[in-house]
This record gives structure tokens, C-alpha cells and sequence, in this order.
């Protein structure tokens, strides 16, 4: 146990080394630089209602890094001049601003209408009715996340991410957290202490370290159903660094005790199943990663004396 704390320490102090001893002489640096205008610009429109939703779509839009979010607190939305598209917007006031696609968000049955104006080509480029649950209720913030990752592959092409959940370790307990630092919501009990959280890849599960008389089981916590599973080959000595396989069956985790920290799986889809996979008497071998087919792993071990990958 204490030479696994040390390699932990070790961990977060050096760099990883190698197994590769090449020597590099010249380094390279890579850098990335946004030169005005080459994002394009995008406004969120004003409108009657709907004003916690729009500020959910504008925040997410903005943390894409995609566009250049044009922000007017009372931005016009007049159908006079000219300049009028199919959309009923004054497509050239919105222009004028240094926009070249605007979202338009409205009330409608059965949902929210969404449509995205393409400013330069004077006409609506998408539009949809989405299904949104009411403000109050719990899944409320998720959906508009998603409607904002729609709006984005429409307008750049790729989907965004801001229907993602981060899971995090504060006092002992793990907590959730939407991609924009809203929404804290603690999903293990006050009192004890817990390591190393990370989400099934249908995150409808997570898996983590529970610490308790003098071990540390790994726990599979369905957020469904509230139910907690012990994963086989974790009830003694300490298991952590739990990682899920691509399938969402397989759990790999770092086993440590006297001779040493090993990587093993189990299967807990079916409850059973424990392996070894690694036989380093006296060395430590921990942080399983799985590659994207399930059928490598990486893991960092101190066989051949500092940590390596």
C-alpha cells in the first residue's frame, strides 16, 4: 500500500517516461491561433419567452469555439426594409452587425420551433419543432444541452458537446455536473470517501472506489434504479482506477495488496468473471485504458523501474 502511494506521488510529480529511449534533439511546438473573421459570426435572436432556454443555446454556442457569438440586448426583429428573407427577419440589420447565421428560438405545440437563418444567403437553412420538457422539470437543461449540439452540427457541420456530465471527487463524495458548471447535483452519500468516478460509455452507469474498513471495493452505481454493484475481484485489498470497455461489460481496475498492484477484469454485465492480466510480482501496474475496440489496454507500470505507459 505505501509503495503504491509513492508511485502516486511519482505519478503526479515527474513526467511519464518512455519505453522508447530515442533521443530527441529538436523540439516541436504546436499551437493553435484564430485570426479575426475566420469564425463566423452568430446572434441568438430576442424574443417573447423562452429567455433561460436562450441563455442555455447562447452559452453553449459560445463554448463550442466554433463562432463568433454576436450579443445585442435588444437586437431588432422588424420584417420592414428590402432586406427581408423568407424567414420574416431583416437579414441586413443582423449583417450590418457582423453576424452570418442567426437562431431563431419560439414558442410552438408540442415544443420549442427552431430555425437557423443563413444571413449571407437570405433564406432559413434548417428549422424543426423540438419536444422540450417544462423549465421545472429534471431533465429540462439536458434537453436544451442537446438542442444546442443540434444548432451546432447545422451550422458547423459537427454535432457539439454540451450534453455531456463531468463526474468529480469534493469531500469524499462524487458529484455531476453539466458541461457549462451548472446543475451540481452529489450522487454518493456524505460521510464516506470516494476515488477515481468515471461514466459507462451509455453513462447510464458510473463506476468508483468506495473506501471503507481498511479497503476500497469498486462500486457500479446505476443512476436508474439507484443500485449499487460490488464488481467481482474487488471485495478485498484496495481496487482503484476502475476503467469501462467499450461495450460497457467489461471493467478493468488496478488490484493492489502486499505483492504488488496488478491490472485485472471482470465482467459485470454478468456478475462474474475476475482476471488477471498482469503478473508483475513487486511492481505496480494501474490506470487501465482501453482502447476504442476493447481489445488493447494501456496501463501505467513500474516493471522496468520508473513509471512508464
Amino acid at each position: 500500500m505505501r509503495r503504491l502511494l509513492t508511485l502516486l506521488f511519482c505519478l503526479a510529480a515527474a513526467p511519464l517516461a518512455a519505453q522508447d529511449t530515442t533521443e530527441f534533439r529538436e523540439g516541436v511546438r504546436l499551437g493553435v491561433e484564430y485570426q479575426p473573421g475566420v469564425r463566423p459570426g452568430l446572434i441568438v435572436l430576442p424574443g417573447p419567452g423562452l429567455d433561460s432556454l436562450r441563455a442555455i443555446v447562447r452559452r453553449d454556442l459560445d463554448y463550442t469555439d466554433r463562432f463568433e457569438m454576436i450579443t445585442v440586448a435588444d437586437a431588432p426583429g422588424s420584417t420592414s426594409g428590402s432586406s427581408a428573407g423568407d424567414g420574416g427577419l431583416n437579414y441586413g440589420i443582423y449583417k450590418a452587425l457582423g453576424a452570418q447565421m442567426a437562431v431563431e428560438l419560439g414558442e410552438a405545440a408540442g415544443g420549442v420551433a427552431v430555425r437557423l437563418h443563413d444571413l449571407n444567403l437570405s433564406r432559413v437553412r434548417n428549422q424543426q419543432v423540438v419536444p422540450l420538457p417544462a423549465p421545472a422539470e429534471t431533465g429540462y437543461r439536458m434537453e436544451a444541452h442537446r438542442l444546442a449540439d443540434e444548432i451546432t452540427r447545422w451550422a458547423s457541420g459537427t454535432v457539439g458537446s454540451a450534453a455531456t456530465r463531468f463526474l468529480f471527487v469534493a469531500d469524499g463524495r462524487i458529484y455531476r455536473i453539466d458541461s457549462d458548471g451548472a446543475d451540481i447535483t452529489p450522487l454518493t452519500a456524505a460521510g464516506g470517501t470516494a476515488l477515481s468516478p468515471v461514466w459507462s460509455p451509455d453513462g447510464q452507469r458510473f463506476a468508483y472506489t468506495r473506501l471503507e474498513s481498511g479497503r476500497g471495493a469498486v462500486v457500479v452505481h446505476s443512476l436508474a434504479t439507484g443500485t449499487n454493484q460490488t464488481a467481482p475481484g474487488t471485495q478485498t485489498a484496495l481496487n482503484i482506477t476502475p476503467a469501462f470497455g467499450p461495450d460497457g461489460r467489461t471493467l478493468a481496475f488496478a488490484h493492489s495488496d502486499e505483492s504488488g498492484t496488478d491490472i485485472f477484469t471482470s465482467n459485470v454485465a454478468e456478475n462474474c468473471c475476475a482476471q488477471r492480466l498482469t503478473v508483475g510480482r513487486y511492481a505496480d501496474n494501474l490506470s487501465p485504458t482501453f482502447s476504442p475496440d476493447g481489445r488493447r489496454i494501456a496501463f501505467v507500470s513500474t516493471r522496468a523501474g520508473p513509471p512508464q505507459i
